[in-house]
């Protein structure tokens, strides 16, 4: 008899904890959406006159994949504390530097990776007084 108590003993506590685990799950998945949807984007501004060093960079006219054919796609990312004007700044004389380095004389096509797409404007991500951003495009003589 005790062996029979052994054995159901150990599949109910099996039960137990697997049906914990699965309540835990959806609560935690809505969590980890809560958090990635609460992502805050802030849309900055370029103006060449501001800075002509970044005039051989051309910005995408949409978003979406890239229709211009070139050296090749560069890519940059840049984090800090200013403004998105800021670090958006940072970011596209890396990329050009980037296209610089691999041949190139001009970047084309130059995206911003906004919630979820690439879009053709400066585009930020950031919280608690950290900015980020992610710039792509493609690479030209």
């Amino acid at each position: 008899m005790r062996e029979l108590r052994g054995l159901f003993a150990g599949s109910f506590v099996v039960a137990a904890r697997d049906k914990i685990g699965r309540g835990r799950r959806p609560l935690l998945a809505l969590v980890l959406l809560l958090g990635v949807g609460c992502a805050q984007y802030a849309e900055g501004t370029f103006r060449y006159v501001d800075h002509p060093d970044l005039v051989a960079v051309e910005f995408a006219s949409s978003g979406g994949d890239s229709q211009s054919t070139g050296i090749g796609m560069v890519s940059a990312t840049k984090r800090g504390t200013g403004t998105c004007d800021e670090i958006a700044i940072a970011a596209l004389q890396d990329l050009l530097a980037e296209a610089k380095a691999i041949g190139g004389q001009a970047v084309e096509h130059v995206q911003f990776h906004g919630q979820g797409a690439w879009l053709g404007r400066v585009v930020c991500r950031g919280a608690d007084g950290e900015q980020a951003v992610s710039v792509r495009g493609v690479a030209v003589e």
